[in-house]
């Protein structure tokens, strides 16, 4: 009987920590920002530069050519996230104001609700034929 629940248990464990290895398993493309229904795409000419890394099992570098964001996570068992910490560096010299704009909106929208209210994001994964989508939102209330 302890040998089935030691079995068990390890089982659960490593069910636990399946739902985070494909984010940390690969770059992330940013494709869109939907802001109260609204989508915002980064300049055609830097649709590749922002790009998202989960590393650790706890942290995230969100790269923006402005403003990259470096930050901790703490996973939930329901397929969501919590950012419990962040910082980034803004420096846009020389950027494009299309590219700054873009920059501030996510900032905005990611770092300053944080700061208010630290609501968790949903994420969730779809197998596409070359390439695996992720769709994280974060679901705020209105203050």
């Amino acid at each position: 009987m302890k040998t089935l629940i030691k079995i068990l248990i390890c089982l659960l464990s490593f069910n636990s920590f399946a739902q985070t290895s494909p984010l940390e398993d690969h770059t992330w493309y940013l494709e869109k920002l939907v802001i109260d229904g609204n989508d915002f795409s980064p300049a055609s000419a830097y649709q590749n530069n922002y790009t998202a890394i989960f590393y650790d099992s706890a942290g995230f570098l969100l790269n923006a050519p402005c403003c990259p964001i470096d930050g901790i996570l703490t996973y939930s068992q329901n397929q969501t996230f919590v950012i419990n910490d962040s910082s980034f560096p803004l420096d846009c010299d020389g950027l494009p104001q299309q590219v700054v704009e873009y920059d501030e909106k996510i900032v905005y929208e990611l770092i300053s609700s944080i700061n208010i209210s630290p609501n968790p994001f949903s994420y969730t994964f779809s197998n596409q034929p070359n390439y695996i989508k992720t769709v994280a939102g974060n679901y705020k209330k209105s203050l």
